[in-house]
């Protein structure tokens, strides 16, 4: 009996250890998203990362190399730079790459939240050196870089300021009467009319005469392929353009995207990281080539979006 009262003080104490090592983090991923997110982390980093140390053995290895800020890798800021794991991100010898522990808490953090400041912040603002809280409108803010803007999965990007922007469907009902309503309507994206192509650019998108013409290039270019792949380029330069609008509407300097990757639908473990640090016309092809972008074709055709003029996009 002495025995298991002496374990029991000796676990006990041990458990204190651990809430009291990791509260710091706990505190500083409070400080980033919104209050209904406030038990899921304390569940995740109390309870859950306990639980996960308790088989591994390496959690308070793992806490203590999170709580040393001055060591965490810096938010890349030069160039556009694609992490296979965001763990990539960390030196060969910084005790988190290898962390057992830490790899699975990842994994958990990640199906936190998709709502609001949700998984890809916070996986960002543990990670990476100098996290700082952010404005309301700005998702990750590093003492590095000052406005990062996280998308995980498949996010929605603004083409227009105007939020509440209701002209789409009228326009396809002008140049497309009944045929846009029906299932795989390819619409603008699929038509050689280039004359229903400017228009739609004049009534629905408002992206500038550069983009314009740049678009009703890649409209020429693209007019002897076969349907799918037409669509499929048509679709890409749209939505880039988009991204490059929604960069001079918000303003941020980084747009970064996180996935949980997957083989036949089974997690890897392995979550990609696409931080853009130059989203320009130069480098629109190689930024495609992990990016997929898919605009509006219809009234809420965005997984997010509140008005027309949106495209989704999210990595391959």
């Amino acid at each position: 009996m002495a025995i298991n009262l002496k374990a029991q003080e000796w676990f006990q104490e041990y458990r204190e250890k651990w809430k009291e090592d990791a509260e710091p983090l706990v505190k500083k991923m409070k400080e980033l998203t919104k209050p209904s997110l406030y038990r899921k982390i304390e569940d995740v980093l109390y309870n859950v990362a306990w639980g996960l140390h308790s088989d591994l053995y390496d959690g308070f290895e793992m806490l203590e190399a999170l709580r040393d800020e001055e060591n965490l890798p810096k938010f890349p800021t030069k160039g556009n730079v694609y992490f296979e794991h965001i763990l990539d991100a960390f030196p060969e010898d910084h005790p988190l790459r290898n962390n057992k522990t830490f790899q699975e808490l990842l994994a958990s953090i990640y199906h936190l939240s998709n709502k609001g400041k949700g998984k890809g912040e916070l996986l960002l603002s543990l990670c990476f050196q100098g996290s700082t809280v952010p404005g309301s409108e700005v998702d990750n803010a590093f003492e590095n870089i000052e406005h990062v803007e996280t998308k995980a999965e498949k996010a929605t990007l603004k083409g227009t300021e105007d939020s509440s922007k209701r002209v789409l469907d009228e326009y396809l009902e002008k140049h497309y009467p009944g045929e846009w309503k029906k299932d795989r309507f390819t619409g603008h994206y699929g038509t050689n009319n280039l004359a229903n192509v400017d228009s739609f650019f004049d009534e629905v998108l408002d992206l500038g005469d550069d983009a314009k013409r740049r678009i009703l290039e890649k409209w020429q270019e693209t007019a002897e392929l076969p349907n799918a792949k037409r669509v499929k380029e048509r679709k890409q330069a749209v939505g880039y353009e988009v991204a490059m609008r929604y960069q001079e509407i918000d303003g941020f300097k980084a747009l970064a995207f996180l996935k949980e990757s997957t083989i036949k639908e089974k997690p890897t473990g392995k979550i990609p990281l696409f931080v853009i640090n130059e989203l320009t016309i130069e480098n629109r092809k190689d930024i495609c080539e992990r990016l997929n972008f898919t605009p509006q074709n219809k009234r809420g055709g965005c997984t997010q979006a509140v008005g027309d003029g949106y495209t989704d996009a999210g990595l391959k």
